[in-house]
């Protein structure tokens, strides 16, 4: 399988989201799901074999902990927006794996969509793009199966509960950041502090369903 190319692109879009050019990391997210599709369709055909389950550590809460800056530039487009906004690479012991590649490049297609919407607000374009934005999110929830992916699963959700704030939807946001309120208890009882640092910014998400709950 020619893996370079679609890890290559994902890299591109990766440049592309820290240098906040987002409608060139959306193209350039697709092109890298394209040429996976393809590399997958080549081994397929050759019959390659699969690595087997357990050959590697595929918990995409490794990949996003392994390249993580902890950096305090969060993606904050407005006062009521915290989008968890970090690419995620793909490490290089992790290419041939699919539980790993897919996921991750759905994801980074996903999160370029929506951080171009939330760019871009205003324009007639942007809802249709938050919602290709979410449909992939949801893609991506689906397509990894691995129990340890609780981070990789609570960015997800608060990103999809930015999408439906964005279009009106707000029980359906309040359902998706009461699982990331979830997600955030755990770690704070289970004492996962790095994986709370990664996901630091969400906790102003949490808090707006607290002083929600409170105020009702």
């Amino acid at each position: 399988m020619n893996i370079a190319t679609f890890v290559d692109h994902n890299n591109t879009t990766l440049t592309y989201l820290q240098e906040k050019d987002y409608p060139n990391a959306a193209v350039s997210s697709l092109s890298a799901l394209t040429h996976l599709r393809a590399s997958q369709e080549v081994q397929l055909h050759d019959l390659q074999p699969q690595r087997p389950p357990g050959a590697v550590d595929s918990s995409l809460d490794k990949c996003m902990l392994l390249y993580q800056d902890f950096d305090e530039d969060e993606a904050e487009l407005s006062s009521s927006v915290v989008i968890y906004h970090q690419g995620i690479l793909i490490p290089s012991t992790m290419v041939g794996d699919p539980r790993i590649t897919t996921p991750i490049l759905i994801f980074n297609s996903a999160l370029a969509h929506h951080l171009s919407a939330e760019a871009s607000q205003g324009a007639a374009s942007s809802p249709r793009e938050l919602n290709k934005a979410k449909r992939l999110y949801e893609l991506a929830y689906q397509s990894q199966t691995i129990s340890e992916n609780m981070m990789f699963r609570c960015a997800i959700f608060n990103n999809i509960a930015m999408i439906d704030l964005r279009l009106g939807n707000e029980e359906q946001s309040k359902q998706y950041l009461s699982l990331v309120m979830s997600v955030m208890m755990t770690f704070v009882e289970q004492g996962f502090r790095v994986k709370l640092r990664c996901l630091q910014g969400l906790w102003a998400n949490v808090c707006s369903i607290s002083q929600t709950a409170t105020a009702a």
